[in-house]
């Protein structure tokens, strides 16, 4: 978590991989990022994050990016 200067009691997920030419990398995602709300839902972990999200539909994402607001 220091390596990505955030609070060790933030919640969300870590972004370890983009593919090209996916969703994410259209979106602008990076390696890094931290994903902390899907449509306004926070997001707690990993199989949260899964849960919130929905096949084939789009959604509003929170994101935090090294040394940025989030």
């Amino acid at each position: 978590l220091r390596d990505l200067q955030l609070n060790p009691k933030t919640r969300g997920v870590v972004v370890t991989e983009v593919r090209r030419g996916s969703p994410a990398d259209a979106a602008g995602l990076v390696r890094g990022d931290v994903i902390i709300e899907i449509d306004r839902k926070d997001v707690k972990d990993v199989p949260n994050f899964y849960k919130l999200l929905t096949d084939g539909k789009s959604h509003l994402l929170r994101v935090r990016r090294s040394g940025g607001p989030g």
